[in-house]
């Protein structure tokens, strides 16, 4: 952007993303995002004139910007907040989450026009009315991973659809793949039988062992599913604590078909709720 110069930084810590059903067929979503330092997160609510409606949470921590009412230049750069989001849900039931992993940066060069990390967000939430469309969307580009790191995004629907979208790191060409799954953290979900839960696993990734604990969570309350135990989900799957806390900065939980999103800043203080979109 012109005059507030953005340099976009990425999260080293670790994340945590799942799509569940209720006993009364709702579908929830949660996501948790972990950082080693405070971020300020900021609510986006969208409203493209040829797309679909949104709400989402952004780190603007990530574009330097903690502070965004204390001048000019940091005003500017928090109007970038709609093509910065980690995390979000449109207004036909359709959410998304971006996670970490440790494989080298995905650069695809086809003939296909490109998109970034970010940019693949904005255009899921914007345009996209189920899973199937979404994932359609982003095999329609050349993916180009943002600022050094690797990642991979948790998708889910009204239907409760849930998939994660990689970008296989054994494939010469990335070749972009869709896995259904439940839960998914900082690891290939393509490649969960090469995955141990005891640290990292090269390009795999790792995570494993907070997949493990929000996978008993979820099925230790199958079928009983509330908001206190679908936050109680991160209680045990955040990353390693700094300074006496944890690194969880916002988690995020929704019910996709009455677009609702209640948001939480840190461990335990509320950050938002935003009902509708």
């Amino acid at each position: 952007m012109p005059y507030a110069p953005i340099n976009i930084e990425t999260p080293k810590f670790g994340c945590s993303s799942f799509g569940i059903t209720t006993k009364d067929g709702k579908v929830l979503m949660g996501r948790n995002y972990d950082f080693k330092t405070d971020t300020s997160a900021i609510m986006v609510r969208c409203e493209p004139k040829d797309g679909y409606k949104s709400i989402a949470f952004g780190a603007l921590s990530n574009i330097h910007d903690n502070e965004p009412d204390a001048g000019i230049v940091e005003r500017l750069k928090a109007l970038t907040a709609p093509f910065i989001c980690l995390d979000g849900i449109n207004e036909k039931g359709v959410s998304i989450s971006v996670l970490t992993l440790d494989s080298d940066p995905t650069q695809q060069t086809t003939s296909k026009h490109d998109i970034f990390t970010t940019l693949a967000i904005r255009l899921v939430l914007d345009r996209a009315a189920t899973t199937q469309e979404a994932v359609d969307l982003l095999r329609s580009y050349d993916m180009h991973a943002n600022s050094g790191r690797d990642y991979h995004f948790y998708i889910n629907d009204a239907s409760c659809d849930g998939r994660v979208v990689e970008w296989d790191c054994e494939s010469d060409t990335r070749e972009l793949t869709d896995t259904p799954t439940r839960t998914t953290t900082n690891f290939f979900i393509t490649h969960k039988d090469k995955v141990t839960s005891d640290g990292k696993n090269g390009i795999y990734g790792h995570g494993k062992d907070r997949y493990d604990k929000i996978e008993k969570l979820l099925d230790a309350n199958e079928g009983n599913y509330t908001e206190q135990n679908r936050m109680g989900c991160f209680a045990g799957s955040t990353a390693a604590p700094q300074g006496g806390r944890g690194n969880e900065q916002h988690a995020v939980v929704g019910c996709v078909q009455q677009h609702r999103l209640h948001g939480r800043r840190g461990n335990s203080s509320q950050l938002g709720r935003q009902d509708g979109v």
